[in-house]
């Protein structure tokens, strides 16, 4: 699960409206920046939100007294106007009126027996793939911790579908495990699809296995 390890928060963040932006998330970057606000500022309470727009693989919009919110991926708030230089990896950003007021760094921590599995599994003849909305440094970092060589990175669900079917266009058949609404199209293309049991309900319910 990713886990923030560099978060920047401008005075002039509004943080209730911050963590209202991550409840309305189940992304794992959301889960993950939100379990770091609760961990940190206790004291910290949701605020009502409104226009609320889930944003396909890409964070959420909304508004609040006539501010313009927006939480989620840098290319979220590129397609909105709004640029920000940040590091390589896998960010999370919040942006008032179109100021980043809030930056948050986060990496994936795999579990420890995670290589060993995949090297088992390997040694069956399984081809293991990673697809995955990460950026390409952030996708890559985690594949070499695991053993995964083969990554398609930065991918919106309907291009992780696709990739799915072109493997059944090769008389491929594919397991595909997964944990949000972002993997729901793909577990739906596959032959046997296996969603995380703390994953999104619609995940959960596309799935063969929990």
């Amino acid at each position: 699960k990713p886990q923030v390890n560099k978060a920047w928060i401008d005075e002039f963040c509004d943080k209730e409206a911050l963590i209202a932006l991550l409840e309305s998330s189940t992304h794992p970057v959301s889960k993950g920046v939100l379990a770091y606000i609760k961990s940190e500022h206790k004291d910290i309470k949701s605020s009502d939100i409104d226009n609320i727009k889930v944003v396909e693989a890409k964070g959420v919009s909304a508004t609040k007294k006539g501010t313009i919110l927006l939480g989620g991926s840098t290319r979220l708030l590129e397609e909105n106007g709004v640029t920000h230089e940040v590091p390589k990896g896998t960010h999370y950003l919040m942006a008032q009126n179109g100021k980043i007021v809030a930056s948050f760094t986060l990496e994936d921590k795999p579990k420890a027996n995670a290589f060993d599995i995949l090297a088992r599994l390997k040694k069956r003849g399984i081809r293991i793939v990673m697809l995955t909305g990460d950026n390409k440094t952030a996708a890559f970092n985690l594949a070499k911790k695991v053993g995964i060589d083969e990554v398609h990175h930065s991918l919106l669900p309907h291009e992780k579908a696709q990739i799915v079917k072109e493997f059944h266009a090769k008389k491929k058949r594919v397991i595909m495990v997964g944990d949000g609404i972002n993997d729901t199209l793909a577990l739906s293309q596959s032959d046997v699809a296996i969603a995380m049991g703390s994953g999104a309900d619609i995940a959960i319910n596309t799935s063969d296995v929990v």
